[in-house]
């Protein structure tokens, strides 16, 4: 919760759910005074299917729905919440870590479901009834945020390379890229390569990366290597480097201002929390640090509170 709090983008969204969530009782289709919003949708007649398409995988729910959602990108996706009916968020706040508990985690679903209006139509009345069965009353609650899944990166065709890394050169690659090349004797790399999120093709590198080539190099370059693992990295293996965008999947969380203007004022927060998987706490100013003030420290720390509880 710590994050949704300090970013007005996400208090915004969570206010826009809470308006168009449904309850649906057990009798039926939401009646009067039974939506849970001011402004709260009002449900047609349940659509019916003649046929329907069930597919099982190993997808987590909302890594489905993001696969869903791109096969078709017109349509909307929803995810079944295996809810508890007595508790919002069943027990993500003691640390749980079943299903639904999994998706409030990743999610702004969790203030959507603890409300006053749903506390009283639907998580009292369960506790209420002192029995186990659970009643076929239901929970609409629309547009909920998503923190983005990795599941695209793991997929990825490496197309024979060893590895995919973004690089953090951004405005100065024309001017660095050629130095690292000269300076690391890798002419053949298209970029230098950051080392902090490596996609590796574990079967291939076991064939063609030997620990001695590796130590060879770094004694041989000792007095030009910056930052060794990743010189030696990009030395040794950068041509063999599928690039892959940084600011979806290694993004420098210092270079907010610098993402910004590349893309002339595309990726703002907004994008950000939509596409972005990966964040990079690059530098010696890190956010487990008490006096870390960066953009994205509440971010960081909810996450971390989340861990601490489990």
């Amino acid at each position: 919760m710590a994050w949704i709090r300090q970013d007005g983008t996400l208090q915004d969204a969570v206010e826009e759910t809470k308006k168009r969530t449904l309850f649906y009782p057990a009798s039926g289709l939401p009646e009067g005074g039974a939506s849970c919003g001011e402004e709260a949708e009002r449900a047609a007649s349940p659509k019916r299917y003649e046929r329907m398409q069930v597919e099982v995988t190993a997808f987590r729910s909302f890594e489905a729905a993001m696969r869903e959602k791109r096969r078709n990108p017109e349509k909307r996706v929803a995810v079944l919440n295996f809810a508890s009916a007595t508790n919002p968020g069943g027990g993500v706040t003691k640390g749980s870590s079943a299903q639904e508990e999994s998706l409030c985690r990743l999610s702004t679903l969790y203030p959507c479901l603890n409300t006053p209006e749903l506390k009283k139509s639907y998580y009292d009345f369960h506790r209420q009834r002192h029995d186990a069965l659970y009643t076929d009353a239901c929970i609409y609650t629309p547009d909920i945020l998503v923190i983005n899944s990795v599941q695209p990166l793991y997929e990825m065709d490496l197309e024979g390379n060893l590895m995919a890394a973004a690089t953090h050169t951004g405005l100065l690659a024309g001017i660095t890229d050629p130095v690292n090349r000269l300076r690391l004797e890798n002419y053949e790399a298209e970029a230098y390569y950051n080392s902090g999120v490596l996609l590796m093709d574990l079967d291939a590198m076991r064939r063609e990366v030997r620990p001695a080539d590796i130590f060879d190099y770094a004694r041989e370059h000792a007095d030009i290597l910056l930052l060794p693992d990743q010189d030696v990295l990009n030395g040794l293996y950068g041509g063999q480097i599928l690039g892959v965008d940084d600011s979806l999947w290694n993004y420098d969380a210092r270079r907010f201002d610098r993402y910004l203007l590349v893309s002339q004022g595309e990726k703002d927060m907004d994008w950000v929390m939509d596409h972005t998987s990966l964040l990079h706490f690059c530098g010696k100013r890190k956010p487990w640090n008490h006096s870390y003030q960066g953009r994205f420290s509440a971010l960081y720390k909810h996450y971390q509170r989340l861990v601490e509880r489990r």
